[in-house]
């Protein structure tokens, strides 16, 4: 093995693995949302919320 192989090879491992961890974590996040429905739920009543007619808004 070359000098660049037994340095370079080690440490794309290494990176791999950090990814692939991060990614499963990030992963393990976004379904924890989608079960509880968090992001729906927020969505819809800020959307509720921004359809509301604003009274504080004076036109001159």
């Amino acid at each position: 093995m070359s000098v660049t192989t037994t340095i370079l090879l080690p440490y794309l491992v290494s990176v791999t693995a950090r990814m692939e961890k991060r990614l499963r974590f990030h992963k393990n996040v976004v379904d924890m949302i989608d079960e509880k429905n968090i992001l729906g739920s927020w969505f819809s009543s800020h959307c509720q919320h921004v359809s509301q007619p604003r009274s504080d808004i004076w036109l001159i």
